[in-house]
């Protein structure tokens, strides 16, 4: 392991190499993110090989960075395990996946689902990274506890200087447990109406504008993966910001638990998965 001294106020962004060849585009994709969310950037081989060949693997991804990384750490056994091991369970952190060539690296996606079932760690999951990032999409679940995922994307977009669209789905759930019409009102509708949903998608109006990102709201009716995907299609989007289900809500928790996963088959796109961090709630 090489280290610089790593902050302990920062939070840890943790690229996972699962083979010994890095995916340049991807690896200054993830870079890119982590730098503009203002996180440490550590760099992680699993690897079964001799430690000297890890290692050159390691300095060959870093020479691919525009920054040295915190950190570089090798660990023999598979990623898997390896994460479980690595991670500190008491510090919230940004788990990169997608980041390697070798076709093998495929059993990412399977880790990665296995990740964004839990309500621990953010994830980001790297599929078919531009050069440049021009817009991203903020999938908003129309509750205070979307919030940070909000002000994550926004302040990802500003830092990044892209364009955002901030996505509401109202769901197919009858409206007798969403609370909602079940006309399939129109967004204008919406935000002139006195509801926690209109009170929600004005504020984060005014905080795109607050933070002069170029940002418009979207909604959609249906089903929420489906509408996400439809929306993707429509508009090409450079990353996708999404959260988790409103802890204690169960309904929606039935509702769009398997959404994260669902987008991790079918998005085209890379994903982030923002959790807020558990010493700070309120952080993004």
């Amino acid at each position: 392991m090489t280290a610089k001294a790593v902050s302990k106020t920062k939070h840890r962004a943790v690229i996972c190499l699962g083979s010994l060849q890095a995916n340049p585009d991807a690896l200054r994709f993830a870079e890119r993110i982590i730098r503009a969310l203002g996180m440490q950037l550590i760099l992680l081989m699993a690897t079964h090989g001799k430690e000297e060949q890890a290692q050159a693997a390691l300095e060959r991804a870093q020479a691919l960075l525009s920054t040295e990384p915190e950190a570089m750490v090798i660990s023999p056994g598979e990623l898997d395990a390896v994460l479980h091991n690595e991670l500190d369970p008491q510090q919230h952190e940004l788990i990169v996946l997608g980041a390697s060539l070798d076709p093998s690296d495929r059993l990412a996606i399977a880790i990665a689902r296995r990740l964004a079932s839990r309500e621990t760690d953010s994830l980001l999951f790297i599929r078919n990274p531009p050069p440049s990032m021009a817009r991203i999409l903020i999938c908003s679940g129309g509750h205070a506890g979307s919030n940070y995922v909000i002000e994550r994307g926004l302040n990802l977009a500003k830092a990044l200087e892209t364009q955002a669209t901030i996505l509401h789905v109202v769901s197919s759930m009858p409206s007798m447990y969403t609370g909602l019409p079940a006309v399939q009102e129109g967004l204008t509708d919406i935000l002139a109406r006195d509801m926690p949903l209109s009170r929600h998608l004005r504020e984060a109006a005014r905080r795109a504008h607050d933070l002069g990102v170029q940002a418009k709201l979207e909604l959609r009716h249906g089903v929420v993966a489906e509408e996400i995907l439809r929306a993707c299609e429509v508009t090409p989007y450079d990353l996708i910001v999404m959260g988790a289900p409103e802890p204690g809500q169960v309904l929606e928790r039935l509702a769009l638990g398997e959404v994260a996963p669902e987008m991790l088959a079918s998005a085209k796109v890379s994903l982030l998965i923002a959790r807020t961090a558990p010493s700070n709630p309120a952080s993004a």
